[in-house]
């Protein structure tokens, strides 16, 4: 089976809608982003990943995808997934803004419950 092609958003705000329309129901997805010069608009990586962090997917696997873009891929996270140090941090500043979504604040608790979330 082919991969479905990937999705380019263009704000925050389209991708978070996205994502709280599909996080429970899509096993992942390939986010375009546009390469410094490129002159293309895209939501950046460090807002992708902040919003995936509120639904409870995370990001893994990055590819060159053309001259003007890479693609990272986004997922929900496994059970089992390790949590960064920076990841954490992230989440408990969503958290504190009142921005984490329910299924982004079962995995922080399930985190720690199975102790994945030191301290």
């Amino acid at each position: 089976m082919a991969e479905p092609e990937p999705r380019s958003f263009r704000t925050r705000a389209a991708w978070a809608k996205w994502l709280d329309a599909h996080h429970g129901d899509d096993e992942g997805v390939w986010l375009k982003f546009a390469k410094k010069g490129s002159g293309a608009t895209t939501v950046s990586y460090a807002d992708a990943l902040e919003v995936a962090l509120c639904y409870g997917w995370i990001d893994s696997q990055v590819k060159r995808f053309d001259e003007a873009y890479y693609i990272q891929r986004f997922t929900p996270r496994r059970r089992r997934s390790p949590w960064s140090p920076t990841n954490r941090a992230a989440a408990e500043r969503l958290i504190a803004a009142g921005l984490m979504q329910p299924s982004g604040l079962a995995q922080v608790e399930q985190a720690k419950a199975d102790g994945r979330w030191p301290g």
